[in-house]
């Protein structure tokens, strides 16, 4: 990502993400997100807390029957 962008990035499992990190944010910061398991619920988390501090979000799946769809209706 950081050769495609020219950007720093770092990544971080959704826990940490959700717990430490999210705090401290920038504004427009932009959150990716890689959804892999059936139960997304620490993704979800991590979504809904970094929006809620300005960030944009995407989430990317790699299975059609998983609960990511919620990411969207946040």
């Amino acid at each position: 990502m950081m050769k495609a962008t020219g950007k720093f990035a770092e990544p971080v499992e959704a826990l940490e993400f959700s717990r430490y990190l999210v705090e401290d944010l920038p504004a427009q910061f932009l959150c990716i997100r890689r959804v892999q398991l059936r139960h997304v619920s620490r993704t979800i988390e991590g979504v809904r807390l970094a929006r809620e501090k300005g960030a944009w979000t995407l989430a990317v799946t790699v299975s059609a029957d998983n609960s990511s769809h919620r990411l969207s209706k946040l």
